[in-house]
């Protein structure tokens, strides 16, 4: 029998003719790009687990090594480009779960269904925006699709991480990736509080990391300086490579959910305990009073019985654990507690002025959305918006909020129903699998960054949401097989 030749094979002419087609408008430079790019996707497509492990480290780093390359010669257009590192990754494993979709090795279930109907409605968004939202939407094609990019990355990658064929040496590689990117981010954000100066030249004279911020990814200067503010402040709030306080305490409640997880389920190791110190001690120095009674939280809801534990964990080393972790919580309430009269250490004036901003800035987002309730357009989020002219800043400091004020009530109320299918399915996983550290460490990360979005935009950084999403996705795996799954 003859053997067929590969499907490539025919679509290579076809392709070139297209290619040619399209050079006049895509430009030479574009079009070679978009073929590397198609062919990385197609190797790394085959070899999900690394591609998401890469994917962990690069989020986070991506930003500092880019300027240090830039500091150090590299030309800022070609660094540019790297931004869309992650976008290839990304769909590598996509690419890989919809391969399992189709072969029906996997199938999708109804939370997958729930969340393809969000990001399709993305999409009439994206395509028609002077239809669905307020004449405020972007103009530019180009600005909706990062609008698209920041909504609807962290989603599509947790379906594809729920059905990509990523085995169990990778599943924890993964959770090793987060923990040691984290413990490296903690590290660096303890220095910081010890020698904030020396930290500060590390910023700007080793790194030139608000240059190439400036020069080279165009953030305005209003924004460097509203960022940058923070690393002067006496006393000094930690934002390690984020530079902001915020970003990096929403950053490190994945590496504490799954350090908590592992601590009660009795798979703490001594080292573990070493990083726990670590990110403990860099999320407090942070002071940011969410993230903080996040973690609180979450040690809270640890403590809480489960109907199963573990397999070989003994009711002994269950309370043992328990007891550890109450032994935690007692030291940070002890610790936390008394700044909560005076916020970050800088007295009850400014706590009181910081609590007033929050209110008025989530009523304002209540009053926006009421006058508003189609949304102000995609790509009008305030990561985003701040970069683009004329487009309307709104800051609600609510992650729920900010989605009614971008994409309308509607599309407000399917985000929520989203989050709310993925709790209750998360609650039904850790009760299945209770010693599985990764499932009740994603499920009390969970807990944390809703916590935590009540003040914050936690769904806005790449390095917060992709991470996050993805160890949601390993949490509710669904079932492969070699074969394909019967209807």
């Amino acid at each position: 029998m003859a053997r067929r030749s590969p499907w490539w094979a025919w679509a290579a002419a076809p392709g070139v003719f297209v290619a040619i087609g399209l050079s006049p408008l895509l430009g030479l430079n574009r079009l070679v790009a978009l073929a590397l790019a198609v062919g990385v996707i197609g190797v790394l497509s085959r070899h999900p687990g690394p591609t998401l492990v890469a994917l962990t480290w690069f989020l986070p780093l991506q930003i500092p090594l880019s300027s240090f390359l830039y500091q150090h010669g590299v030309p800022g257009d070609l660094l540019r480009q790297t931004g869309a590192i992650k976008e290839v990754l990304g769909v590598a494993i996509l690419v890989s779960a919809a391969r399992m979709v189709i072969t029906r090795r996997t199938r999708l279930d109804r939370i997958d269904w729930l969340v393809l109907a969000f990001v399709g409605a993305l999409v009439l968004y994206l395509v028609l925006p002077m239809v669905l939202s307020e004449s405020t939407y972007p103009r530019s094609l180009g600005d909706r699709l990062l609008g698209f990019r920041v909504n609807a990355g962290f989603l599509l990658l947790f379906v594809s991480v729920r059905h990509a064929p990523i085995d169990e040496r990778w599943r924890n590689r993964f959770v090793a990736s987060v923990l040691g990117a984290g413990g490296l981010l903690a590290a660096i954000g303890v220095y910081q509080f010890l020698a904030p100066d020396a930290f500060i030249d590390f910023l700007f004279e080793d790194l030139g990391l608000p240059y190439y911020q400036l020069d080279v990814l165009g953030t305005p200067i209003t924004q460097l300086v509203d960022v940058y503010r923070w690393t002067i402040q006496d006393p000094v709030r930690v934002g390690s490579l984020f530079v902001g306080p915020f970003n990096f305490a929403d950053y490190m409640i994945l590496p504490a959910a799954l350090l908590l997880a592992r601590m009660v389920i009795g798979r703490l190791r001594p080292r573990d305990m070493v990083l726990l110190g670590i990110v403990g001690g860099a999320l407090l120095a942070s002071q940011t009073r969410a993230n903080i009674l996040a973690i609180i939280l979450m040690a809270l809801v640890a403590l809480a019985p489960v109907r199963a534990s573990g397999a070989g964990t003994t009711v002994r080393r269950v309370v043992a654990n328990r007891l550890r972790l109450v032994a935690i919580v007692a030291i940070a309430a002890v610790a936390f507690v008394p700044s909560m009269s005076a916020t970050r250490l800088g007295g009850a004036d400014e706590s009181g002025e910081s609590t007033q901003g929050h209110i008025d800035e989530i009523r304002g987002g209540i009053e926006l959305l009421t006058n508003y309730p189609l949304g102000f357009g995609l790509g009008t989020a305030p990561a985003l918006a701040a970069r683009l002219e004329n487009a309307p800043l709104v800051i609600s400091d609510n992650s729920i909020l900010q989605v009614g004020n971008e994409l309308g009530m509607v599309m407000m109320v399917l985000f929520v129903v989203v989050l709310v299918s993925v709790f209750r399915r998360l609650g039904r996983a850790a009760r299945e699998h209770a010693g599985d550290a990764l499932v009740s460490g994603a499920r009390l990360a969970f807990i944390g960054i809703l916590a935590a979005g009540m003040l914050h935009h936690v769904f806005q950084t790449f390095a917060i949401s992709w991470p996050l999403w993805a160890a949601l996705g390993f949490a509710l795996a669904r079932p492969r097989t070699d074969a394909p799954v019967s209807e």
